[in-house]
């Protein structure tokens, strides 16, 4: 069976530079941020049961109350919060951080559900981290419905036909990858796979 390309890093060209005026969010990111990933561990920690239904209500409102603020944010926060969690996600994806890419990503798409490297990352986490391709091909999918033509698109088309190899499924393989292809010819080894399942499919 051909295998799949070898995968770049997703980080790799990506890193937003953030100007001076995103650094007047980080205050308002970072608390919010260490609010959540407190809350939630303190959450997951509860272990007396006469409590813990009371304390996961209790929880659960503090959460959804700071994920309300951060929707809430006025545009310019919303960006500057964006660009900085983004410059984040990259980094901890590039150390295959997969708890804090997940945790990344869930902050980014609470802000704006339509972020395509959030939802690039998601199904990196699920196919990566967690094995599994079926849940990363939902992620995967809305990333590229979000821009079918630039460089995470093309990641995406290729994880997506990765995910279908694994499937034993070489003409839906081949699809996804002359998709990246068109996108980007230069792709990594991309050429090579791509032929190598033509003459698999041509055969069959």
């Amino acid at each position: 069976m051909p295998s799949p390309p070898p995968e770049r890093n997703l980080s790799n060209g990506r890193i937003l530079l953030i100007s001076g005026w995103a650094l007047n969010a980080l205050a308002l990111v970072l608390a919010l941020f260490g609010l959540v990933v407190t809350i939630r561990a303190y959450r997951d920690a509860v272990v007396d049961s006469g409590k813990r239904e009371k304390e996961h209500q209790f929880v659960t409102q503090k959460l959804a109350t700071i994920e309300q603020r951060l929707r809430e944010a006025d545009t310019h926060d919303q960006r500057s919060a964006t660009s900085l969690l983004n410059r984040y996600l990259h980094e901890e994806g590039a150390k295959n951080n997969w708890e804090a890419v997940l945790k990344l990503s869930n902050l980014i798409l609470a802000i704006d559900p339509h972020h395509q490297a959030a939802l690039t990352f998601r199904g990196e986490y699920e196919r990566v981290a967690n094995s599994d391709c079926g849940s990363a091909t939902s992620w995967y999918q809305e990333a590229v419905a979000v821009n079918s033509g630039n460089t995470f698109a093309a990641d995406a088309y290729v994880h997506l036909g990765s995910c279908a190899l694994k499937a034993n499924d070489r003409v839906a393989a081949l699809i996804f990858f002359e998709k990246a292809l068109a996108i980007e010819p230069s792709y990594p080894d991309l050429s090579k796979t791509v032929d190598s399942l033509r003459t698999a499919t041509t055969k069959k």
